[in-house]
């Protein structure tokens, strides 16, 4: 496990392999970082920004969000279940998932325009009210998400599994899916579509 870096270092540096597990590792700022493989379990990351920052394998789940400014942040092969994102900062708000673990988080109301989720289980998420134009799904597990009043507008649901939703309770003009993808869109009406 490495040492962390001194508090004036967070720019420009990896973090690998460094447990915060129910800590507070950072109270302002951190730019253009990558944490790889570190345990973040618990922690308290309120009030901070990050930027231009990429979690790569790391454990993140139930971690404290609220106030976190996080713009420009990748996230790859990350577990972030239960995460309450609907708490961080708009202020240039910008994210993008792959290969993570998105079940149970709540991205409530976020403005999640133009995200890519890339082979990431978003298994009973809530994106309710979320602003998802033209995000894209590609290959991601959507089973139980949460998508009322969520505008999907544009959005790319193509490579989305185990889609149900109900179009009239969200905003789809234009929103892209499979034709094997409808049953799951017509499901409210209990239609049995066969052939």
């Amino acid at each position: 496990m490495s040492d962390l870096p001194s508090p004036d270092s967070y720019l420009n540096t990896t973090i690998d392999a460094a447990d915060f597990t129910h800590q507070r590792p950072f109270e302002q700022e951190v730019y253009a970082c990558e944490f790889v493989d570190c345990e973040f379990l618990g922690a308290d990351l309120r009030q901070v920004a990050f930027v231009d920052c990429t979690f790569r394998g790391c454990n993140l789940a139930m971690v404290k969000l609220a106030g976190a400014r996080l713009q420009g942040v990748r996230f790859v092969d990350c577990k972030l279940m239960g995460v309450s994102f609907f708490e961080v900062s708009d202020f240039g708000f910008s994210v993008g998932f792959e290969g993570s673990n998105l079940n149970y988080a709540s991205m409530r109301s976020l403005n999640l325009r133009q995200t890519s989720f890339v082979r990431c289980s978003l298994q009973e998420s809530d994106l309710y009210e979320a602003d998802l134009r033209q995000a894209t799904f590609e290959q991601s597990d959507v089973a139980g998400v949460s998508w009322e009043r969520a505008n999907l507008e544009g959005a790319d649901l193509q490579g989305a599994l185990n889609l149900v939703l109900d179009p009239a309770k969200s905003r789809t003009r234009g929103m892209k899916v499979r034709l094997e993808q409808l049953p799951g869109l017509v499901s409210r009406f209990g239609l049995k579509i066969e052939g």
